[in-house]
């Protein structure tokens, strides 16, 4: 159990890995396409995913104590946590009712839309927006990941010494509204600026300060959610999904509409700036069910 003034810091953690595997992906994938044609990707990555799964089963488990290699002082406070008497799950009526977790999927639904071009759209802005080789699209694709592991360590390690320094709710909010502004703003001057490699600077950076944001929003969850974490937590992930699919397809649409590469990165900057907004609207001090009713 990560206590509240490290959760931020523990998710920045787990999202750098994440950001590594996806740093590693084009640069992975590039030569294999280049050898074997575009189908070969395909059967390495789904060799790669009962793999993982295999790995991922033998090492979780839904209850803490029952994990190798936890220590004693960590049981001790497993076995002194209060067991809720609250109901069995929190329903879809309490969830999405709640004016809190709307905003903060109003926000992630926002941030999604805008960033995730990064994961759709970069390589092919890089090469026909930009005129970028395969090669060198491999490499600068693969730059914001980098240092969008970055700003999940930052992030994260921000977020916890400002929720000692001034509590939580100026910790979740102001990381989060600065690193989604600055991602914006590096967007937009990534659309003004005529030199491809400058726009792949702007956009890597505007990544990286994304990512900032991304440990302070998945506490924010357990902030709120508490025992109800994994629900809050669906819900934020749920809205976030739905933008990144409208991102995917509307930005196409725009690249034909607009005949241009830069111009829909301003709708995605727009989103950014909205999600940005939305965090002054999040209040992590303010639990979706109260303290008192959880431990009855």
């Amino acid at each position: 159990m990560v206590p509240q003034a490290e959760r931020a810091r523990a998710v920045g953690v787990v999202w750098m890995a994440a950001r590594i595997g996806g740093a590693l992906a084009p640069i992975v994938v590039v030569p294999i396409l280049k050898a074997y044609g575009w189908r070969t990707p395909f059967f390495v990555f789904a060799c790669i995913g009962p793999l993982w799964a295999a790995l991922w089963y033998a090492s979780y488990r839904d209850n803490p104590a029952e994990k190798k290699g936890v220590k004693a002082a960590e049981l001790e406070e497993l076995r002194k946590e209060p067991q809720s008497t609250a109901p069995r799950g929190a329903t879809w009526a309490m969830v999405l009712s709640n004016r809190n977790v709307q905003y903060l999927m109003a926000m992630y639904f926002a941030y999604c839309f805008g960033g995730y071009f990064y994961q759709s759209w970069l390589p092919t802005y890089l090469v026909k927006g930009r005129g970028f080789t395969q090669e060198q699209m491999a490499i600068w694709s693969s730059l914001p990941f980098v240092l969008g592991a970055c700003g999940n360590l930052i992030g994260g390690a921000t977020s916890d010494w400002l929720g000692k320094k001034y509590g939580l709710k100026i910790a979740r909010r102001t990381v989060g509204a600065a690193g989604l502004g600055l991602a914006g703003l590096l967007e937009l001057m990534a659309v003004v600026t005529r030199h491809g490699t400058l726009a792949a600077i702007f956009l890597a950076f505007g990544f990286g300060f994304m990512d900032c944001m991304m440990p302070a929003s998945w506490a924010t969850c357990l902030d709120i959610g508490r025992k109800y974490a994994g629900t809050v937590s669906g819900a934020m992930n749920m809205a976030g999904q739905a933008g990144s699919f409208l991102s995917s397809i509307v930005f196409g649409y725009l690249v034909q509409a607009f005949h241009s590469y830069d111009l829909p990165l301003v709708a995605m900057a727009i989103a950014l700036f909205i999600a940005s907004s939305l965090w002054w609207r999040i209040d992590p001090t303010k639990p979706l069910v109260p303290a008192t009713a959880c431990q009855g």
